[in-house]
């Protein structure tokens, strides 16, 4: 009983900041694979969190990118692998909603809603 009410309050807190535009980690396994496909295409994503304060843009290189299960409910995580700007090779989970890719009019766009998600940004397409 009391594991249940720990994963309640937990699953609570995480989705409850997620909805106020905090993040965007935590997608069903249809969304993750769009998402993975999506960064695959592309190759590049742009990481900028635009509601953090001091947030920087971080070009990152893919090399590889999946998706895994959370281990939550039936909620599944995106993990990017690459190179940024500096060479530095990095390996983490992504928020969708502040993981990025570039279109074609040289503007970076968040990943969630180009997957079709309902998602709030804190950014207009920007340039990366």
């Amino acid at each position: 009983m009391w594991k249940k009410i720990i994963l309640l309050v937990v699953l609570s807190a995480a989705f409850s900041a997620g909805n106020a535009g905090d993040d965007v980690k935590f997608v069903l396994k249809d969304n993750a694979f769009k998402a993975v496909e999506l960064i695959k295409s592309k190759g590049v994503v742009v990481l900028y969190c635009a509601c953090c304060d001091k947030a920087v843009k971080r070009k990152i290189i893919v090399s590889k990118v999946f998706f895994k299960f959370s281990g939550i409910m039936e909620y599944w995580n995106v993990i990017v692998e690459g190179t940024d700007a500096n060479g530095k090779k990095i390996s983490e989970t992504i928020d969708l909603r502040s993981a990025h890719i570039i279109k074609d009019d040289n503007l970076a766009y968040p990943i969630c809603s180009e997957i079709g998600m309902e998602c709030k940004t804190c950014t207009e397409p920007f340039k990366p």
